[in-house]
């Protein structure tokens, strides 16, 4: 019985996907970033040469799309797939930034996991804030959790070169990556 319902469910919706997906059409896009290095560290008279991923960036895959919906109103979402370059494999968690977001004249809401409002002001100051070698990772001030699952963010618009941008977080789950 349950076997059956879980079919009849799965069948609707992917009949539910087809008949949407005729209405609309995203255009994925696919960007990212590879980081990896060759190192040659020498320390007490031993010295080990290697390569190593994520010395000035987090190596990813970024899939995201943008809809129009009329207006300046626009849905769009986000997902950030981390992969170690030296190795190939995912990291744990996988997800960098996945959320998805409503952008328009009142700024942009954003819901999912992303960075806190901090590490997006420090990642305007320092790119590679992230990194191993990054000079914001390596204060003090830093070490907080970067991603945040469950965040609600809101970023308003620019008014004369300024903007507010303020979270709220609803897990604890998260990390410095």
């Amino acid at each position: 019985m349950e076997e059956n319902l879980m079919k009849r469910t799965t069948w609707c919706a992917g009949v539910g996907m087809v008949i949407c997906s005729g209405s609309v059409m995203a255009e994925v896009k696919l960007s990212g970033f590879v980081d990896m290095s060759a190192e040659s560290i020498r320390f007490q008279g031993k010295t080990v040469q290697r390569l190593q991923s994520g010395n000035m960036n987090t190596s990813r895959l970024v899939f995201s799309d943008v809809e129009k919906l009329g207006g300046d109103l626009e849905a769009l979402f986000v997902y950030e797939m981390r992969f170690r370059a030296d190795t190939g494999a995912l990291t744990v968690p996988p997800a960098r930034d996945s959320y998805v977001a409503l952008k328009g004249d009142f700024g942009r809401i954003l819901v999912g996991r992303m960075r806190v409002t901090s590490a997006t002001t420090y990642g305007r100051i320092d790119p590679s804030y992230t990194a191993t070698y990054s000079v914001v990772t390596n204060i003090s001030a830093s070490y907080q959790r970067w991603l945040e699952n469950n965040t609600v963010k809101y970023e308003t618009p620019v008014w004369n070169h300024w903007q507010v941008i303020s979270s709220l977080s609803l897990g604890k789950e998260g990390e410095n990556l």
